[in-house]
């Protein structure tokens, strides 16, 4: 697919031999703009959150699951196998609960990222309508440009501002 486009747009630019093209770096830009660090401390701080609630349920159980141990002499089997059975509903659910929290996590991760390559995408098209450039390339498909029309910099100012 990405052959494919870079061939159909090979075929544009050669229909009109003074095309203005740039090339720009975009897992640079996307690396290095302040936006991406914020974002990353913004899901560090929601993953440290998560694992500290996560952490605190985890020891809540195991202190159920100790006191439950140390009762087992003095209660009756059925007493005993439904507070067990209990305790094991409670796991159950603080399994499906960290799952849903990693889910979440994802999510939030994933989303954020979107919104980061938007953000590139409108500062790429900023800088493209202001110097005239008729078409702008990803150097993921280049092997070779000439630094006279890379622009990765003046995207990742642009993202800056």
């Amino acid at each position: 697919m990405k052959k494919l486009m870079l061939v159909a747009a090979s075929f544009v630019l050669a229909a009109n031999v003074n095309a203005q093209v740039a090339v720009v770096d975009t897992q640079y830009v996307f690396e290095n703009a302040k936006i991406t660090k914020q974002v990353n401390e913004q899901i560090l701080e929601l993953t440290k959150q998560a694992k500290e609630k996560i952490k605190k349920q985890e020891n809540s159980l195991a202190t159920k699951q100790d006191e439950l141990k140390a009762q087992k002499a003095v209660l009756s089997t059925d007493v005993y196998s439904q507070k067990e059975e209990t305790l094991k509903q409670e796991i159950i659910a603080f399994r499906k609960n960290f799952k849903e929290i990693q889910k979440e996590l994802n999510i939030k991760n994933k989303e954020k990222k979107q919104e980061i390559a938007e953000k590139i995408s409108q500062a790429v098209d900023t800088i493209a309508k202001k110097k005239g450039y008729e078409a702008v390339i990803s150097k993921t498909f280049i092997m070779y440009n000439k630094e006279s029309i890379e622009i990765t910099d003046q995207v990742l100012k642009e993202l800056n501002k």
